[in-house]
């Protein structure tokens, strides 16, 4: 009887035995695959996080393109802007030297023959 009863243990505790090792055997999986999908979507962030990267640098580099030619059509707007005074400056000044010619007095009193 009580050879029996240990023999009916013995047999309990070795189907125990084999549903824990199933029972980690079957975790084992979850967590290699857990692992695996981890992995992976590490994998993918960290290429998103290259693609990202160069494409940051190559919105920097045309940006500061974009600058220069800001900066030169600035200029250049300028330096048309100030030939442009010149020019009208230029226009007016001789406009008065005709009139002071016209009226015959020039410098000093003189009178320009040219005219």
């Amino acid at each position: 009887e009580a050879a029996k009863r240990l023999q009916e243990e013995i047999q309990f505790i070795k189907a125990q035995k084999v549903q824990l090792q199933n029972k980690i055997k079957q975790e084992a999986e979850q967590f290699r695959l857990w692992k695996a999908s981890r992995e992976k979507e590490l994998l993918q962030l960290r290429k998103e996080g290259r693609r990202n990267e160069y494409e940051r640098h190559k919105l920097q580099a045309l940006n500061q393109r974009q600058k220069l030619v800001l900066q030169r059509k600035t200029e250049e707007a300028a330096m048309a802007t100030k030939r442009l005074k010149e020019l009208l400056e230029a226009r007016k000044t001789p406009a008065r030297d005709n009139s002071v010619v016209a009226n015959g007095n020039g410098t000093n009193g003189q009178t320009n023959e040219k005219a």
